[in-house]
């Protein structure tokens, strides 16, 4: 989680997390992460990665009776939570490319110092104690 003034050396880490998790997702899309094995030698076995594709770009989507997963393809963009609010940040480029960590870290410090403006200039939302009302964001 972010807070202040996003240039501390946990937010360069940020930055280059996301860069690799990018990277890690293209790797992925392209076939070129080999399955995992276990044992040694030639009876060594791959493990199943059908569950890797779930890791990014899936969607829960509520059900009557049972909830269902939506995996979209294509997408090159994460949510990015910062003070309840929720903004949309591009990681992969149009080109297919992971984006720069340094372009990352500029894009998140733009995403907190928006979040922090929204908070000062809404009063309108603050509660009766003077704060906002929390809401459960991920259930």
């Amino acid at each position: 989680m972010m807070t202040g003034c996003c240039c501390c050396c946990c937010c360069v880490l940020l930055g280059r997390q996301t860069n690799s998790t990018a990277n890690v997702k293209l790797a992925l899309d392209a076939g070129l992460i080999q399955p995992d094995r276990v044992g040694k030698g030639e009876a060594a076995a791959a493990l199943c990665m059908h569950q890797f594709h779930r890791v990014f770009a899936v969607s829960r989507v509520p059900g009557t009776t049972c909830d269902a997963m939506r995996i979209s393809k294509g997408q090159r963009h994460i949510v990015v939570l910062a003070q309840g609010l929720f903004f949309v940040l591009n990681v992969i480029d149009e080109r297919g490319a992971a984006v720069a960590t340094q372009a990352i870290l500029s894009q998140l410090k733009a995403i907190v110092a928006e979040a922090q403006r929204i908070r000062q200039h809404a009063s309108d939302d603050l509660d009766a104690s003077g704060s906002f009302p929390d809401i459960s964001c991920l259930t």
